[in-house]
């Protein structure tokens, strides 16, 4: 009889591995990190932003930054859906970091709401560089690398 409740429990254990592995491999996502120009670094962010997703994106950001030798970093997140008090932190966090590494970060895309929710978490986003619209943070890191976005007659 304590071999069948052995069996059981090992059964029990495997299938509760092999649920962590399917959810380990299902938190796994890319991140697109678009090079705009030399030095120029786009990410667009969509969806639910968490914490994990968050220090994903931070990582990323900053290998980037280290083996490209990007100089601005234009976060877009136009895409997220919600943003809580962390993932408003951690976007403090990767302004920081890009900046501690030399590098420019605007973050762009702040829909009203998001705007709101920021306020209202009472989060000092004083050190971040805002843009509306993402052709607005372009126009500022064309800018930063030393080129002028100028229209055709």
């Amino acid at each position: 009889m304590s071999l069948t409740t052995d069996e059981q429990k090992i059964t029990s254990q495997e299938n509760r591995i092999t649920d962590l592995e399917n959810e380990l491999e299902g938190s796994r996502f890319e991140i697109p990190l678009l090079k705009i120009a030399e030095g120029v670094l786009m990410v667009p962010l969509m969806g639910t932003m968490d914490s994990v997703k968050s220090q994903k994106v931070m990582e990323d950001i900053l290998i980037n930054i280290k083996l490209n030798e990007t100089k601005v970093v234009v976060i877009d997140i136009a895409g997220i859906t919600v943003i809580d008090s962390s993932v408003a932190a951690h976007l403090i966090k990767i302004a920081k970091a890009t900046n501690l590494m030399g590098c420019k970060s605007i973050v762009s895309g702040i829909s009203p709401i998001i705007a709101t929710n920021i306020v209202n978490l009472g989060v000092d986003v004083s050190d971040i560089e805002t843009t509306n619209t993402l052709k607005d943070s372009m126009v500022k890191a064309y800018n930063y690398i030393g080129y002028e976005l100028v229209k055709k007659n």
